[in-house]
């Protein structure tokens, strides 16, 4: 890194040398050909810094001005170092130039992001140095960090984290008075009052608690810390309590002006800082008897947070008031438990089992005419994930053949906007338009399926084959093609395409095959062969030849069981003549760490789908046929209704190329995927196995809430309507609990007991898992006590001997024991 004189040494060389060495350096880099436009900025810059470190050594004509080239590199230069961490001294230079007058920049908030990330990771002591001999940087740009967030990799929070030393540097220049103590701490206080991320912002409360506050100081920021309580970043109020916590141990805190503060705290989801914001006011109030009124109100609030363990520190405060009053006015919502407790004896209810309701017929959009086909296809170049759209749109096309009808749509053809199925559209646009294009799969397995079958259709726009109707075109809205209408097209289309045939025999419905079975006779050779045998018809002496026909067949005919034809023909792979069977692995990864928190522990859990007797190697004409998965799934985006309806006798199948998306939730990872996987899940027309439960289960414990609900519709549509058990369920949860975290399970069957049927199917799957568990695992407590307040409230008994024997088991005062007791009595 070159170590680049200071400001007071270039200002003694003149201005027309230094611009002539700039352009004798720089400008054949500038000028030079390069493969990429970034080794042009990256050279060019080399030879800038070479002319700053050296600017004596300038042998080269002078010039009166700098090169035209360099405004518009140091731009880039900050516009890189605004987005990028930078280990290199990469602000210096651009301040050195700034200050010579050589370039004129604007302190926008690109400039102070490239200043936090080109300066925060140079040491304290260089930065400190940096801002003491540039006392207007501190101006331009060192009070602006309170006012720029950044995200990414730059942000005050990022580079410290990583090693750099803005926290550290503060501290100096507020130690030898650089800085103002007092502007430095409200400029902090200032921040947490914004909008900054919860990541971010707990930068400046750090950095607010390591400059150490007095007494005095945080009497006089008491004020702002009430402002505090209203954060909408959990961290940031915990933050404010401790410190007005403090002001409290000591006496000095302002009673009024805080109990009216603390309304937010008592209303917002972390239970712990609502419970001590209601202990703050007790105290308070204790002191002061004037502020009980205050203090019963605030309590009052407190009985409607969700949380029971608020709602009883809330009823315990109005107790000790003589206000029970105020809790018995909103006893609806409180827990069960808490109004047995308050002596309230509901009506009892007795809820008659609700019906599930069941889901008419529906049938499948029409392929588009003419006068709807440019609206139609343009909707899908932005968003193809709706199946049966794409699907009708196919049919469309493929029955149309080459039209100037999409003429319009040429130019957005060539940038769709959506993922991967927009850009196959796309494709097929341009196709029709005499462009043709290169359909190709970036996911191995089923989506080269997807790909074969738009190949045949863009034959047919290119003209290279003659137009007819689609076999695979589902005539039913759940995604089925029906007997009859497939013997009715194969009469009409003697010599269908490979993938289009594969496509509909897996689609094949199960109502109406004997009807169709008599029409199927008629249809000649192999074909004919083939489609009844996926009937169910025992064909004889069968001539297996086309194989993807007859795995397509063998898959619609039994599709969970072996098929003895097959197997006597050597195709007695998973998805071939075997019907598919999947199951999960785990290879666990623990080690230590170190944080500012000191050393801690982790396990990272690698999650593998397995396939038994699984095929060697995968063809994409044979979409059913599977082999082993790996440990990772690309992203699938709008791809991944579409996998699902490859073959809608199994959700298995799909789930085995998608279902990972979803474990890596459990971080709070990537989630849209995960999230049209469950959607999709949660509308699958066939069988739910181990995969589907397994889903589901680690679903339902997402990092984020908005994850979780999804999982928790998808818990309402699939285990409260009974397709999947609430013991297979149970089974799934025992399975990946060391993966998943129980507080969440907890809060997601919370949510889906919101319902009757919901409830029943919490209760039925925690009566399953319970038992099952280790007294001793993690966030126990969180599910005991979701059992207990459901029961309660539904009428519903735990009567099951296996869990009333393991709640015996328990013993002691602790959360998972007192919930034990709680629900044996």
């Amino acid at each position: 890194m070159p170590d680049f004189p200071t400001y007071d040494d270039l200002a003694q060389v003149s201005r027309p040398a230094i611009c002539g060495l700039l352009d004798e350096l720089g400008t054949p880099a500038w000028n030079g050909t390069y493969d990429y436009a970034w080794g042009r900025h990256r050279q060019t810059w080399e030879a800038v810094e070479e002319a700053l470190n050296h600017p004596r050594s300038a042998r080269a004509e002078r010039h009166e001005t700098p090169p035209r080239w360099l405004a518009p590199l140091v731009r880039e230069r900050l516009r890189d170092l605004s987005t990028h961490s930078s280990y290199h001294d990469g602000f210096a230079p651009v301040r050195l130039l700034e200050r010579l007058g050589l370039v004129r920049l604007d302190a926008d908030d690109a400039y102070v992001l490239a200043f936090i990330s080109g300066v925060g990771n140079q040491g304290r002591d260089s930065a400190a140095c940096l801002l003491r001999d540039d006392p207007e940087l501190i101006d331009r740009a060192l009070w602006r960090v309170f006012e720029v967030e950044g995200g990414g990799e730059v942000s005050l929070a990022n580079v410290d984290a990583y090693g750099g030393c803005w926290q550290q540097t503060f501290l100096d220049l507020v130690g030898d008075g650089t800085l103002p103590r007092e502007r430095v701490m409200t400029s902090c206080l200032g921040t947490l009052r914004g909008d900054f991320s919860t990541y971010r912002a707990a930068w400046f409360s750090r950095l607010y608690l390591a400059l150490s506050p007095t007494l005095e100081e945080m009497s006089r920021h008491q004020d702002a810390y009430r402002h505090l309580l209203g954060s909408d970043v959990g961290p940031t109020v915990s933050f404010a309590m401790k410190l007005l916590g403090t002001l409290l141990k000591a006496g000095r805190l302002a009673g009024p002006e805080t109990v009216t503060a603390l309304v937010p705290v008592v209303l917002g989801r972390a239970k712990g800082t609502a419970t001590a914001a209601l202990t703050m006011a007790t105290t308070l109030a204790e002191a002061d008897p004037g502020l009980r009124p205050e203090a019963i109100a605030l309590a009052g609030e407190a009985v409607g947070h969700p949380n029971r363990d608020v709602q009883a520190a809330a009823v315990r405060a109005l107790e000790r008031y003589g206000a029970t009053a105020a809790a018995v006015a909103r006893a609806d919502e409180l827990a069960p438990s808490l109004r047995q407790l308050l002596g309230l004896t509901a009506e009892e209810q007795h809820h008659e089992e609700p019906a599930v309701p069941a889901v008419p017929a529906s049938t499948a959009p029409p392929p588009p005419l003419r006068g709807d086909l440019l609206e139609r296809t343009a909707a899908l170049l932005e968003d193809a994930g709706d199946v049966l759209e794409v699907e009708a749109l196919l049919a469309g096309l493929a029955s149309t053949g080459p039209t100037d009808l999409l003429k319009p749509l040429r130019k957005r053809a060539r940038k769709p906007g959506g993922g991967p199925m927009s850009g196959h559209i796309a494709g097929l646009v341009l196709t029709s338009l005499g462009e043709p294009v290169e359909f190709t799969s970036t996911h191995p397995g089923p989506s080269e399926f997807l790909v074969r079958r738009l190949v045949e259709v863009a034959r047919i726009l290119a003209g290279e084959d003659r137009p007819r109707t689609l076999l695979a075109t589902p005539d039913t809205g759940e995604g089925w093609v029906t007997p009859a209408t497939l013997v009715g097209r194969l009469a009409a289309t003697p010599d269908p395409g490979t993938s289009d045939l594969v496509a509909a025999l897996l689609r094949l419905g199960t109502e109406g095959r004997a009807e169709a079975l008599g029409r199927a006779r008629q249809l000649p050779g192999e074909l004919g062969q083939v489609v009844r045998h996926a009937l169910g018809e025992d064909v004889d002496r069968a001539d297996v030849t086309r194989v993807p026909w007859w795995v397509a067949a063998s898959r619609a005919r039994a599709p969970l069981h072996d098929d003895p034809l097959l197997l006597r023909h050597r195709l007695d792979a998973a998805g071939q003549g075997r019907a598919l069977t999947t199951g999960l692995d785990v290879r666990t990864v623990s080690g230590t760490y170190s944080d500012r928190g000191g050393r801690r522990s982790y396990t990272h859990y690698y999650w593998k789908v397995t396939v038994e007797q699984g095929c060697v190697e995968m063809t994409s004409d044979q979409p059913t046929a599977d082999g082993r998965r790996g440990e990772w799934t690309p992203e699938l985006e709008d791809l991944v209704g579409h996998l699902a309806a490859i073959w809608p006798h199994d959700a298995e199948h799909f789930l085995a190329h998608s279902c990972l998306t979803v474990f890596d939730t459990t971080d709070a990872g990537p989630w849209r995927d995960a999230a049209r996987v469950l959607e999709t899940l949660s509308r699958h027309p066939g069988r739910l196995g181990g995969l589907a439960a397994a889903t589901v289960a680690v679903g339902l414990s997402a990092g984020r809430a908005d994850q979780r609900l999804t999982a928790v519709d998808t818990f309402h549509d699939l285990v409260a309507t009974g397709r999947i058990s609430p013991d297979a369920l149970a089974d799934a949860m025992v399975l990946t609990a060391g993966h998943c975290t129980a507080t969440r399970w907890a809060s997601s069957l919370r949510d889906a007991s919101a319902t009757v049927l919901g409830a029943r199917a919490a209760v039925a799957t925690l009566n399953a898992l319970l038992p099952r568990l280790q007294a001793g695992h993690q966030g126990l407590h969180a599910l005991l006590d979701v059992l207990h307040e459901e029961s309660l409230r539904h009428g519903i008994a735990v009567t099951d001997p296996a869990l009333r024997s393991w709640l015996q088991s328990f013993s002691g005062s602790s959360k998972s024991a007192r919930a034990a007791q709680a629900l044996l009595a």
